[in-house]
């Protein structure tokens, strides 16, 4: 299972978006509906919020762990894994990732040994491009900042342990614009095949993207 890591704002759709091209089964139904596999049954991403809403309530501390979930929960994670081995899918993003992937990875076979991309941003562009995308927020804007930011780092931090040992790469956000050529390569070799960049505008600078990414 190859895994995009990330914090929204980062960068993950675009990749996500350029794996599925490259030939990666992510179990979207095209490049604008979601970014995470949508099972049956349950959405994967929705069913990690689930999770993250338990373990919030419930005190458990991130990244989550399968041992610390009810043995129905588990079981439906493994439901959901099934569905997803069943259908190919081998490449996922989830907004809730650095909080549960830990625990799919303990308990769904089809998470194990998973492989890594992860994308990094500077905390405080990160914060101001959510305010952007999240301008109705009606709240201090300067508050806001901080606090995103913050949740950034935490979330950063939780995806560094859960990576721990398995085979990752790290982008930086500004090489999608400014060192395009060379994501490009990285990225084939670890993926073991042609990494398809067509949806990156290589024309764009990576100060004009900050108003679009």
């Amino acid at each position: 299972m190859l895994i995009v890591a990330g914090y929204p704002r980062t960068g993950t759709s675009i990749l996500f978006k350029c794996l599925e091209k490259s030939g990666f089964n992510g179990g979207t139904e095209d490049d604008l509906k979601g970014h995470y596999y949508k099972s049956q049954h349950i959405d994967f991403g929705d069913y990690s919020h689930q999770l993250t809403i338990f373990a919030s309530r419930m005190g458990i501390p991130f990244p989550l762990r399968a041992r610390d979930l009810p043995t129905p929960m588990v079981l439906q994670m493994q439901k959901i894994g099934t569905e997803m081995e069943d259908q190919g899918i081998n490449l996922i993003k989830d907004p809730n990732g650095a909080l549960a992937t830990q625990a799919w990875i303990d308990a769904v076979p089809t998470f194990k040994n998973p492989e890594f991309i992860m994308i990094e941003r500077d905390g405080l562009e990160t914060a101001k491009s959510c305010i952007r995308l999240w301008h109705k927020l009606e709240m201090n804007k300067s508050a806001t900042v901080r606090l995103i930011q913050h949740t950034y780092e935490l979330h950063k931090e939780l995806w560094e342990k859960t990576s721990r040992g398995y085979p990752k790469i790290t982008i930086n956000h500004a090489e999608f614009f400014d060192n395009l050529e060379s994501v490009k390569k990285r990225v084939s070799k670890f993926i073991g095949r042609e990494f398809d960049t067509s949806l990156i505008d290589p024309n764009k600078t990576y100060a004009a993207s900050k108003e679009i990414y």
